[in-house]
């Protein structure tokens, strides 16, 4: 799993697929998990 420090806290990034890079924030009380169907979605 991949993480950057950010204020004393680790945050979760994921890289995949090709193309300009899209950012995908989910809602603070939510889990990327939460944002799954949408990125198969969009790929």
């Amino acid at each position: 799993m991949s993480y950057f420090k950010y204020e004393n806290i680790n945050i979760y990034y994921k890289v995949s697929g090709e193309g300009r890079p899209l950012v995908i924030i989910h809602g603070d009380t939510a889990s990327s998990k939460n944002v799954y169907t949408r990125i198969k979605i969009l790929f």
